[in-house]
């Protein structure tokens, strides 16, 4: 009995081998017989599969920051929101002092650390051997931190024990690529490095106590140098400010809703003096007024792609906004194709069916006839899948270059991406060769051979409607991206209400031209700022020069806290205006104009005694300010420099004149209440230079400028950018998504016409005798071509019409993030259908005007 079960089991087996065999020897002899219905849909799949890849690879990416720390599930950031003299401000940074206070006070913490920058804005000089170099500005490459990061971080340390890494005030931390670049094979351990802050008269010697490998790409920080967090050039110890990371570790499971809940009892505890500090009110008063102080707790997993709480560069951040985009794009992408797929697939199955009939004579069953068709379809699939892996290869590098975006490639994600992708193939392949495999297979041999199916396949409904789908998306897509194109534009064509051209910008003047004579008083950095402006001044192609605190559309303009009361206000209203300091050239450069008063006197800087403030437009109505000149704002708090210190006073100031509104920032936002202070004395040394140049002789201005810093004994080479590119670059984002759309839109119209051109061809060959009745009975070509077109165009307007009100919808929930913004015409929307018919018209017309011009002779002869 076993035997006859061997001998079965066996037979069955090789029956079954032998059968698919069979299958895919005759699925490739179909495969190489319609090679053009073949090609297009392994192109139009492959395609939809590469692209879909590489869009996931970048998403993936994204989505797995901070995930392979091993208590990532357990560590979260302290965030603070907080609204002060109506300014609501979300910070994903915390005060210095409150690290200590959560040790104290919750026992159900496990670990606490800080993390932050060396120095807050500032040009870092470190010496190594002899060698010196800087780190720019904010100092990304050089943290602090506190020696329990390594509890809560998994920051791998090579060489150095990461208990007592960071336990000695004096000690740093060097990732692996800094060893090899000044050590090379030599053991780094114990060697000295010197650092000193440009900003700063501070300078440390930190002796080198650990090796760390570098942080993965998906770490939301980085660094090249670790130091203790006692090592700063200046700490603020008020609680209601913002100038550290704080992370802390909780019990698994523990619900934060419970650790949350005691924050407030913190706030009233430790922040109320500061508040009152910052509000000028009592902290009852403040808090009847609406004001508010929150702490919560952001999980590490989502600091990445949290866009709410504003971070430093120390924090790498992309809008989850943008990756949600991505995510549906390469969706749309595999559907398109797969709609391709589908519809190819059914659309030709039509020709097959005297196949089937003939078939099912010579006595092939039904469920043959199926796994015949899905045998077909799934080859074609993979077909398309190994092209697809082949092509992600070859272009991922130039594709992330081209839409400016990282991915990760490693091996984990593509064994998971193309394991995805291989159960969508097959999923593809069952779906598309359901129908001929199921219609077809059903039908009696006697009613295939006599004609009677193609009867019944005629006005494929959900075909139609797959393709009209392919259409909306494609023009949905094209509406986005001509609109997104004209906002780009629009925003960088905008009169700002001040001249950007022909500037250049030079940023931290003289904490980098001076780096060598820190000892030099600030009376003589002044004469000194006096002298480089007036050596500019010297060329007859420098027009105008300017010192500033902050530069429009470069760092925002300057510290927007100050409560401020306008005179004839109520006591009680008090009102948050941004505050910069400019000097008397500041308006001549920008061509700014005066709607009403002065400008300041003429001088670089003044004394300290303030001669009076310029205000803006914007700031005289949002003070409630008629007839601004002449009147005073006070100030419950303004800050003067006095022997050495820092001390806030009240204070009050005369407006002297009014600018006429210009655009503070980019026209992300609205313009700004602002008021302009001279800069004088006891403000210290400005942030910026502005040195305008007649137009032309770009090379030689820039060779004087960088001359002439160099005779100022500057030891660091001159950095500078044109105020109108830098501008300009504040729409980097918008121009980015113009072309993200402008590519996309493409790819889906070139797919979706992919399908259209083999629907084209496979209509010439389905009506080939009619075609050659009608020419017989008087027919043109004209009239056969427009009969054969018409399905087309129908399908076309049934996508316009609803592709238009769909992207105009998507744009206009867009455009509302803009204050300042263009209107969509019905441009747009002509455009697109003009763009879609014209490049589907081309793809069809070939086989419908072969199909009108050929010999009706031949066609009635056809078969």
């Amino acid at each position: 009995m076993q035997s006859v079960l061997r001998i079965s089991t066996t037979l069955l087996n090789t029956i079954t081998k032998n059968m698919f065999k069979n299958y895919l020897k005759i699925a490739y002899r179909n495969l190489i017989k319609q090679k053009l219905h073949s090609t297009i849909n392994i192109t139009g799949l492959a395609i939809g599969m590469a692209v879909s890849i590489l869009i996931l690879s970048y998403v993936w990416f994204h989505l797995s920051f901070d995930r392979f720390h091993s208590k990532s599930d357990q560590t979260y950031r302290v965030v603070q929101s907080f609204k002060i003299n109506e300014k609501e401000r979300n910070w994903g940074r915390t005060s210095y002092t409150l690290a200590a206070v959560l040790r104290e006070e919750f026992p159900e913490i496990i670990h606490v650390a800080r993390l932050n920058h060396y120095e807050n804005n500032a040009d870092i000089e470190i010496n190594i051997n002899g060698k010196k170099f800087i780190e720019k500005r904010r100092g990304e490459n050089l943290v602090r931190a506190d020696n329990d990061i390594f509890k809560i971080f998994d920051i791998v340390l090579v060489q150095g024990d990461s208990e007592t890494a960071l336990e000695d005030p004096n000690s740093i931390i060097i990732t692996e690529d800094v060893s090899r670049k000044y050590f090379g094979n030599e053991n780094p351990m114990g060697n000295v490095i010197n650092i000193r802050s440009v900003k700063d008269e501070k300078v440390f010697d930190f002796k080198i106590t650990g090796v760390a490998r570098k942080m993965p790409d998906n770490s939301h920080f980085e660094f090249k140098y670790l130091i203790p967090q006692e090592k700063s050039p200046w700490y603020w110890y008020k609680y209601a400010s913002g100038y550290t990371y704080t992370y802390l570790t909780l019990p698994v499971d523990y619900p934060i809703e419970d650790l949350e809940s005691k924050f407030p009892g913190i706030v009233k505890k430790h922040f109320t003096s500061d508040i009152e500090d910052w509000a000028s009110v009592p902290y009852k008063d403040w808090l009847k007024s609406g004001g508010y102080w929150t702490l919560q707790l952001q999980g590490l997993k989502n600091i990445h792609l949290d866009q709410h709480y504003h971070s430093t560069h120390l924090v790498k951040k992309e809008d989850s906004s943008q990756v949600r985009l991505y995510s549906l794009i390469a969706l749309f992408i595999i559907v398109l194709a797969c709609i391709n797929f589908v519809t190819l697939s059914t659309a030709k199955s039509g020709i097959r069916a005297k196949e089937v009939g003939v078939r099912k004579v010579n006595g092939a069953k039904r469920v043959q006839l199926i796994w015949q068709f899905l045998t077909e379809s799934i080859l074609l699939s993979i077909i398309a899948l190994v092209f697809a892996v082949l092509m992600v290869l070859l272009f991922y590098k130039p594709f992330s270059k081209l839409l400016e975006i990282q991915t990760s490639f490693n091996t984990t994600v593509i064994v998971f991406m193309v394991s995805a992708l291989f159960i969508l193939t097959l999923l593809v392949g069952v779906i598309a060769g359901s129908y001929p495999a199921f219609f077809l297979s059903a039908f009696k041999p006697v009613n295939v051979l006599k004609g009677q199916l193609l009867g019944k396949m005629k006005g494929m409904k959900i075909r139609n409607s797959l393709v009209i789908f392919q259409f909306v998306i494609s023009m949905v897509l094209i509406i986005s991206s001509i609109v997104v194109y004209k906002q780009f534009v629009y925003m960088q064509n905008k009169d700002l209400g001040f001249d950007k051209g022909n500037i250049v910008i030079v940023k931290e003047v003289a904490a980098r031209l001076w780096l060598k004579d820190r000892g030099i008083s600030q009376e003589e950095r002044i004469t000194r700022m006096e002298t480089f402006k007036q050596e500019l001044l010297k060329n007859s192609n420098v027009t105008n020069v300017s010192y500033a605190r902050s530069i429009q559309g470069t760092q925002g303009v300057g510290y927007d806290l100050f409560a401020v009361k306008a005179e004839g206000a109520l006591p009680e209203k008090k009102s948050s205006v941004n505050v910069t300091h400019v000097d008397h050239d500041y308006k001549n450069l920008f061509a700014l104009e005066i709607a009403d008063g002065k400008n300041f006197k003429k001088s670089l800087l003044t004394p300290q005694i303030i001669e009076g403030v310029i205000i803006n437009e914007k700031a005289a109505n949002f003070l409630e300010l008629k007839n601004p000149v002449g009147k005073y704002i006070y100030f419950d708090k303004w800050y003067v420099l006095i022997e050495g210190k820092w001390v806030g006073r009240k204070a009050q100031f005369p407006i002297i004149g009014v600018f006429k509104d210009f655009h503070t920032h980019n026209l992300h936002q609205a313009i700004q209440p602002t008021i302009y202070f001279p800069l004088h004395r006891g403000d210290g040394v400005s942030n910026f230079i502005s040195v305008r140049f007649m137009p032309g002789n770009i090379r030689n201005n820039i060779a004087f400028l960088e001359k002439k810093w160099e005779e100022m004994g500057a030891i660091q080479p001159l950095e500078y950018s044109f105020f109108d590119q830098e501008f300009d670059n504040l729409y980097r984002k918008e121009k980015k998504l113009a072309q993200v759309f402008t590519f996309f839109s493409i790819l889906a119209l070139f797919i979706a016409c992919l399908g259209i051109f083999g629907l084209a061809a496979l209509t010439a060959e389905q009506r080939t005798k009619e075609i050659g009745i009608r020419k017989v009975v008087g027919a043109s070509e004209k009239n056969v071509v427009l009969l054969l077109s018409r399905i087309y165009l129908k399908l076309l307007i049934v996508a316009s019409l609803l592709a238009c009100p769909v992207g105009y919808f998507i744009m206009h929930r867009w455009l509302q993030e803009f204050p300042f913004r263009i209107k969509q015409g019905a441009d747009i929307f002509i455009l697109t259908e003009i763009i879609v018919l014209v490049i589907v018209v081309s793809s069809v017309s070939y086989y419908l005007v072969k199909a009108a011009f050929t010999n009706p002779v031949r066609t009635l002869k056809y078969e």
